[in-house]
This record gives structure tokens, sequence and C-alpha cells, in this order.
């Protein structure tokens, strides 16, 4: 069942101000800055409508914001956790790619974030050890730029009637 946040106060509050989001770089489409990474609250999505390779992201994603209290979750830190735990997504039968095209096609909140090329590179790299200090600094920015543009996003979707919390 759906509920309409237009007249679900609670519901509109957590389409507006999500607990956590998860981000990651689509193809770069060129230039010095382009709109290449995207960014989907996981509290937003119902799990049961998912594949098991999205479902699987998306509980990873949950576990990492809720140990490191993180706003923004970067897929390639996902990876890179498992990558130092000895695993893969391979391992545990995940379809990474198949994923994400899944949460970034469906019907869910998400926004499309223009970021320097640099940006791009530090959020998709999975390296363990890689960009640490430009990482936090990447994931601020991206965490502003998401507090900043989420609300007015969602509230013109929810009063055009795009947006409707799953209950």
């Amino acid at each position: 069942m759906q509920a309409d946040p237009r007249q679900d106060p609670e519901g509109a509050e957590e389409l507006l101000r999500p607990g956590f989001w998860l981000a990651w770089g689509l193809d770069w489409p060129g230039g010095s800055t382009a709109e290449a990474v995207i960014a989907v609250a996981p509290s937003l999505i119902p799990r049961d409508t998912l594949s098991y390779s999205a479902q699987q992201i998306l509980a990873c994603a949950d576990l990492y914001a809720q140990k490191r209290a993180e706003r923004v979750v970067l897929f390639a830190d996902l990876t890179r956790l498992l990558t130092a735990a000895g695993e893969s997504w391979e391992n545990l039968r995940v379809d990474w790619k198949a994923g994400l095209r899944e949460l970034e096609g469906g019907p869910f909140p998400g926004i499309f974030l223009s970021v320097s090329e640099h940006a791009y590179m530090t959020v998709c790299d999975s390296t363990p050890g890689s960009w640490t200090g430009d990482r936090a600094l990447i994931r601020e920015a991206i965490a502003r730029q998401l507090e900043a543009d989420w609300p007015p996003t969602m509230r013109n979707a929810i009063e055009a009637g795009r947006v409707r919390r799953a209950s």
C-alpha cells in the first residue's frame, strides 16, 4: 500500500530528510564537471520489490551507515569494506552492476549530482586506502549538496504527486 506524503506529515518528513543516502558514480560523460553521481535514500525503497542483488547492496549500505554514522555512503566504500574482509560482491552472488542499474532506474526518489572529475574519480575508487583525505572532504561536500537540494526536490515531487511513500 502506498501512503500519500501530502496527507501524511510523518511520511513527508522521511522523504524530505532521510537518515542517509547511498551514492555512486555513473558513466562519466566528459567535461570538467558533469552530472555523474546519483544518490538514493535506502530507507525510502521498498525492499520486497527488488532483486536479490539490489536488496543486498541496500542491506550492506544500511549496516555501513549504522556502524559509521555516515550521512552519505559511497558504493565504493562498500566494495572497499568487502575487499578488506577478503570478500567480494561476486562471492556473495551479488550482481552489483545490475543492482545499481535497478536502483538508478527504479521508481525511487533520487537525485543526480554534478561533480568535478576529481570528485567523481574519488567517489568511484574502491581501492583500499586510496584518496583517504579527499574521500572525507568529498563525502562532506556531497552531504551538504544533498541536504540543500534533496528537500526542495522532494517537496516538488510530493506536490506534483510523483512521489509516494511505501507503507
